[in-house]
């Protein structure tokens, strides 16, 4: 699971349709006087099941943008449960949904460890009442293990650090940028069948819990009828494997193989993933892979070829996972991800081994 508050320790993270609503033809010219809004055929207890994607407005317009956010809603064992990128093109974040009656309330796991150790940075007091009072879904017994370790680890820090060691450490724990849990507020918009989403963290400063707004704020999501996306993580030690190069081929020597993230519009990238975890699929199996581009499916279905590569003096057989992008547009800002999710089949047995992702930027 991807959590909120790791999200700078992830290996990818630093490089960083017009719309169509459930009414019809009378509500895109609007409602007449004395007429009906047309229903939505989702409420807010009927989410399970549905994706939906952030609806980003430019000055040439609105669009739906899955890069910007996406979001869907599963149940699982009858719990609610929100997926959603939060704007982060590598990763996808869980939260537990509550049900209300005008609103679901959505949070990622707690942290009472780490609300602890930053309410005594703070000056504040970590003990049971406080613990629930930040988020009162956290059980008794949570609460006092919370206590219990996040007050040992301050008498730790104190006794251990001095000076201006111990001073960046109660900073770095009582600071307005920690995020200690993401929280977000979805409404169903009954008369335009969107999302009014509300994308919140809770920190901890001075002593007190407080609520901030993440960068896509308060905005509508609106149904996805984009097709399948991605709703898998990028797993930093298969990520490491993924390299971008302007050479084609499978590389003579792997080891020596490194990514190259800059290129031009026009030139023609070959992703090669390069794990040992690849290199030969288990007796009597196969492997395959799919590849995404910023979320969405460009390949399905490929099989590695064949390569072989020099070790011990002789010639060894190994799966080339290769896929060539050729880049026909400048990237965004923040580059472009290409994602490759790897499977072994073993008889009837499909089963997903990894995410590799890698960015490239270019001008």
């Amino acid at each position: 699971m991807s959590t909120f508050s790791s999200r700078s320790l992830l290996l990818l993270a630093t490089l960083s349709f017009s719309f169509v609503g459930c009414g019809g033809e009378e509500e895109k010219k609007g409602l007449t006087l004395g007429s009906k809004a047309a229903s939505c055929d989702v409420t807010n207890s009927t989410l399970a099941g549905t994706e939906w994607l952030y609806l980003n407005t430019t000055p040439d317009g609105t669009s739906p943008d899955p890069v910007m956010g996406r979001m869907k809603f599963v149940e699982e064992e009858g719990q609610l449960k929100a997926k959603y990128n939060a704007r982060s093109k590598s990763s996808i974040y869980d939260y537990d949904c509550t049900v209300g009656e005008k609103k679901v309330t959505c949070k990622e796991e707690a942290l009472p460890t780490d609300w602890c150790r930053a309410l005594l940075a703070g000056g504040g007091t970590c003990d049971v009442a406080t613990l629930q009072g930040i988020d009162s879904d956290l059980s008794a017994e949570e609460a006092a293990k919370g206590v219990k370790e996040g007050t040992a680890e301050f008498e730790e820090a104190k006794k251990t650090k001095k000076g201006d060691e111990w001073k960046r450490w109660k900073l770095g724990n009582n600071n307005l940028g920690n995020k200690l849990q993401a929280r977000m507020y979805v409404k169903v918009v009954d008369r335009k069948c969107q999302l009014r989403v509300t994308d919140n963290y809770m920190t901890i400063y001075n002593g007190k819990s407080m609520e901030d707004s993440n960068p896509n704020g308060t905005n509508p999501f609106v149904k996805n009828e984009m097709g399948e996306l991605l709703w898998e993580n990028c797993q930093a030690d298969q990520s490491k494997n993924l390299v971008g190069r302007p050479e084609l081929g499978f590389p003579k020597d792997p080891a020596k193989a490194a990514h190259l993230a800059h290129y031009k519009v026009g030139d023609t990238v070959q992703f090669t993933y390069l794990g040992m975890d690849g290199m030969t699929p288990p007796e009597g199996c196969s492997f395959s892979y799919d590849v995404y581009l910023e979320g969405k499916p460009v390949k399905k279905g490929l099989t590695p070829g064949e390569a072989s590569v020099r070790h011990k003096g002789k010639n060894q057989p190994v799966a080339a996972w290769l896929w060539d992008y050729k880049v026909e547009k400048a990237s965004p800002p923040d580059g472009e991800y290409v994602s490759m999710v790897r499977y072994t089949q073993c008889g009837a047995e499909k089963k997903q081994v990894g995410v590799a992702c890698a960015a490239i930027l270019a001008k």
